[in-house]
């Protein structure tokens, strides 16, 4: 793929894919125009494979960026391009700086497909991956390259497994693509998308975003599984405890809301002993917006009634019981 030789360049007379054109007009009494190509609407597919617990991705050589980094690192090279023969580059540079990762996606240009059959189409031929129609959960239709083009971009998402993969994809060799399929762990995909040193399309970094804010949260344990700690005395801690997730939160006092990572790393034992004084002590949510009010320290007497009360009662501090008053949950903590 990274292969690239004998690299020339030359002017675009005639395209099926693009048209330059000119639009001339006239905007509050000053007349303008603007450059601009006639392109084909295009659909992208967001695909998340069950089996793999991985998002689907492509990765191809476009010319496109590849001919941009040559204009970049040697100013000027595609100036001198002014006639229809090909014009062999100089300055040529490795095949590496023109691959991207991409979503699965595809020109919508055969008359009689709606996008989500173009989708379906184009899912089987880059990635191997049988769809219908009915598997396609709209995600967006945006603008695509709104100062060139103009062209909208249908965005699907849909969840496969290993058993709908009838070939290994790689788009069609009849239509010289060279594609391969990428499987993203969904435990890389955040870091995936903020590094900047990979190059990948605006439509891959939102994909992700919407996963994870979307679908993940459904996924729940699926996603990450911390190890068992011992952060509470006396019991076992795992992942989906209902009062260890209790304490992680309210450790967040008057905070943004945390990441689950962020949570797992504050469920301490100083987490659990702040919590379990300020529900001894009477310490109140304000009207569910995630904001804690301080209670006044508490005298001596109030400390020793609120033990008295739990150890007639049973209840076992150092067992992660209650054992003061039931406080509302905040409105931005997790599901328990």
């Amino acid at each position: 793929m990274e292969r690239i030789e004998g690299v020339a360049v030359s002017r675009c007379v005639d395209s099926p894919y693009l048209r330059p054109l000119t639009l001339h007009y006239r905007q509050n009494g000053l007349q303008k125009s603007w450059d601009f190509m006639k392109t084909h609407d295009s659909v992208a597919v967001l695909l998340f494979n069950s089996s793999r617990r991985s998002l689907v991705l492509v990765k191809q050589f476009r010319p496109a960026v590849y001919a941009d980094e040559v204009e970049r690192h040697f100013p000027g090279s595609l100036a001198a391009v002014d006639q229809d023969t090909p014009q062999g580059l100089q300055s040529a540079l490795p095949g590496s700086v023109g691959v991207t990762y991409e979503l699965c996606a595809g020109l919508v240009d055969q008359p009689g497909l709606s996008v989500e059959e173009v989708a379906c189409k184009e899912a089987w031929e880059e990635c191997g991956y049988r769809l219908a129609p009915s598997d396609l959960r709209r995600v967006a239709v945006y603008k695509s390259g709104v100062g060139l083009t103009g062209s909208n971009q249908t965005m699907f998402y849909a969840e496969v497994t290993d058993a709908q993969r009838g070939s290994s994809g790689g788009g069609l060799a009849e239509e010289g693509e060279l594609i391969e399929v990428v499987h993203l762990p969904l435990d890389g995909a955040q870091a995936f998308a903020d590094n900047l040193d990979i190059p990948k399309t605006l439509g891959v970094i939102f994909g992700i975003f919407w996963f994870l804010s979307h679908v993940a949260p459904g996924l729940g344990a699926q996603i990450t599984k911390p190890k068992a700690t011992t952060d509470i005395p006396g019991r076992e801690v795992r992942f989906g405890d209902k009062e260890a997730w209790v304490l992680a939160w309210a450790s967040f006092e008057g905070r943004a809301r945390p990441s689950l990572r962020q949570c797992q790393a504050r469920r301490t034992t100083c987490a659990q002993e702040r919590w379990l004084t300020r529900r001894s002590t009477g310490a109140a949510v304000e009207g569910g917006k995630g904001r804690r009010r301080r209670a006044a320290p508490p005298a001596a007497g109030v400390v020793a009634a609120g033990a008295a009360r739990a150890e007639g009662r049973g209840r076992a501090v150092g067992a992660g019981l209650r054992t003061g008053p039931r406080l509302r949950r905040p409105t931005w903590g997790p599901r328990l």
